[in-house]
């Protein structure tokens, strides 16, 4: 089962998805639809006890990136939004331990975003900005 809400209801959606059995958060997820200017922020819950599995969908603005942790809810949230702000450029309020996870000294775009220019960016990096 998938779930869309908005994004200023997802704490209080995934509380009471919690409340009602879905005490697992096994992945976080985020696909960039550059198109549309939006990102959408994936949450996959497990309930174990009924071996249901379920989905939790919100849309959040590119140009201003910013959702609510979930982190007081499920703290397995903690990594998931710490990659997700690293490699989209997420902003996960009230989550205070978004350091850098894999990319280390990174000031660019992050690299996942489809803007990214992964192209350039190895020829940059490892060219000296050209291609022999």
């Amino acid at each position: 089962m998938t779930i869309n809400v908005n994004h200023e209801d997802t704490v209080k959606v995934a509380s009471s998805l919690k409340e009602w059995g879905f005490n697992h958060l096994s992945d976080v997820t985020v696909v960039d639809y550059l198109e549309d200017e939006e990102f959408e922020i994936i949450y996959h819950l497990w309930d174990h006890n009924n071996h249901e599995r379920l989905i939790l969908k919100t849309r959040i603005p590119r140009d201003n990136p910013v959702i609510n942790t979930l982190t007081h809810i499920w703290t397995s949230a903690q990594m998931h939004e710490r990659e997700n702000h690293e490699m989209f450029g997420v902003n996960f309020n009230g989550n205070n331990k978004l350091t850098p996870l894999l990319l280390e000294d990174w000031d660019g775009l992050p690299p996942l975003r489809k803007d990214f220019d992964s192209r350039q960016y190895v020829l940059d990096e490892f060219y000296g900005g050209e291609r022999a």
